[in-house]
């Protein structure tokens, strides 16, 4: 599985049941598709043209009407990381997310069948390079052969893709949108190139300590804690946070993150008892939540939890299968679109647009139902808001299309409406994309998250 297993990766959603098998996953390389490439004649004055005057040496095709789109003058290839969880769908089905690959790809039919694309005169091919998601080995395989074999303009991350996406920033200056939320060192590290669609996560902690005094579910609580190795920087901007507000913390506990297979939830659960914590922030993985609350319950210790959008907490997959004693009635802090079928039992206008799209593709039909039976749902959202940043990113950067202009097209996104998340904005000192949150409630009666409220700018 190679040195750098990092075996306690925040798996995403589908994951929450980490370290169950910890297995090594496909090839990190897959072939790219064949694109046929723009041909050179739609550049070329043909041969009847020669006696025309100079000035009228362009084709007859440019003879359409204005709006008609611009001839295809070349094709840009863009890299697209497709994460691989076979080794959790073989332990639930639940744990899967479909098939990424021919979700980007449908992604990318769409577009062309719009006329999206080309774009700028730009036609666009992706190439496609799959890796484990507990595998960081083949996170920066992925990395290297975009960068090095497929020589890819920018990249399109996926789910966990962590290291490679900012190998791909840090190392070889690509312009690449990853998913995940990370701190805001991570940012300053990797430079202008890299882009999360998710908050940067110390704004992100710091909002969710803001939002949590504002409600009162703090007063006269004993808060207990329990955070990862990978959000050791996030929990001190959440504990000052804290400590400013006047709230003390009564039990606090460090993991390594290590979930099913440690005994380090399970003494975190008893030393949480012990203290005689009523509320718990638990700023761990999936697999650690499920640990901690499963110990609890089974310790006869029922404490609340207020929840937050980190290591895909807020989704059904993952709150439907927690203890109802315990997690029923919990209210989380999200930027996440989580909710809305609980609420409205219908998809935002980007997301219904979304699955229609990959429906239409693919002869699928995806069940607009909460719960949602698997990560197949919300990553086919992902994949869309992820692809139509990079989408809007090379529009904007006009008819030269290199890294530093799609970095600064990237940048030009302002509010832009997404199927699974808030609204996007990015800027020149800011490469996260989700500014807003919102409150939702998990009911026991169906299982699911059910929005509270509309969604509010960081802040407010």
């Amino acid at each position: 599985m190679g040195k750098a297993v990092r075996s306690r990766t925040r798996v995403g959603v589908f994951i929450v049941c980490a370290l169950i098998i910890v297995a090594a996953c496909g090839s990190s390389k897959t072939a790219s598709p064949t694109t046929t490439a723009a041909a050179a004649a739609t550049t070329a004055a043909p041969a009847t043209t020669a006696a025309a005057p100079a000035t009228t040496a362009a084709p007859a095709t440019t003879a359409a009407p204005a709006s008609t789109a611009p001839a295809v003058v070349d094709t840009i290839k863009i890299g697209v990381a497709v994460p691989d969880l076979s080794a959790f769908e073989a332990a639930s089905k639940a744990f899967g997310v479909g098939d990424p690959q021919e979700q980007a790809t449908a992604m990318l039919n769409g577009w062309k069948s719009s006329g999206a694309v080309p774009v700028n005169g730009h036609d666009i091919q992706f190439v496609y390079r799959k890796y484990s998601v507990i595998v960081d080995d083949e996170k920066l395989a992925a990395c290297t052969g975009f960068a090095q074999e497929d020589k890819v303009v920018a990249v399109i991350g996926g789910r966990d893709f962590g290291v490679g996406a900012q190998c791909l920033a840090q190392r070889f200056n690509i312009p690449t949108i990853d998913v995940n939320s990370v701190p805001s060192s991570v940012f300053t590290t990797n430079g202008k190139a890299y882009f999360t669609l998710r908050s940067d996560q110390d704004v992100l902690f710091k909002q969710f300590i803001d939002w949590a005094d504002a409600g009162g579910y703090l007063k006269g609580k004993k808060i207990g804690v329990a955070f990862s190795d990978d959000n050791t920087e996030a929990y001190k901007v959440a504990k000052d946070e804290l400590t400013a507000k006047g709230y003390t913390v009564a039990s606090e506990i460090q993991t390594t993150g290590a979930g099913i297979g440690s005994d380090q939830d399970t003494v975190a659960a008893q030393k949480f008892q012990t203290d005689g914590a009523d509320l718990l922030l638990l700023f761990v993985g999936g697999s650690s939540v499920i640990n901690i609350l499963s110990a609890a319950n089974g310790q006869g210790y029922a404490p609340k939890v207020l929840d937050l959008d980190v290591s895909e907490h807020t989704t059904d997959v993952l709150a439907g299968i927690l203890p109802a004693a315990i997690y029923g009635d919990t209210l989380a802090m999200t930027g996440s679109r989580e909710g809305d079928l609980g609420r409205d039992k219908k998809l935002g206008t980007q997301g219904e647009a979304c699955l229609s799209n990959y429906e239409s593709f693919s002869g699928k039909s995806i069940p607009r139902t909460s719960p949602e039976a698997s990560g197949e749902f919300t990553n086919i959202l992902i994949t869309c808001d992820v692809g139509n940043l990079m989408l809007k990113a090379i529009g904007n950067a006009g008819a030269t299309v290199d890294g530093p202009a799609i970095i600064k097209g990237f940048e030009g996104i302002s509010d832009m409406a997404m199927a699974s998340t808030g609204n996007v904005t990015f800027s020149a000192s800011d490469h996260w994309g989700v500014h807003e949150y919102r409150t939702i409630k998990f009911s026991e009666g169906c299982h699911c998250w059910v929005a509270q409220d509309d969604f509010k700018k960081f802040g407010s």
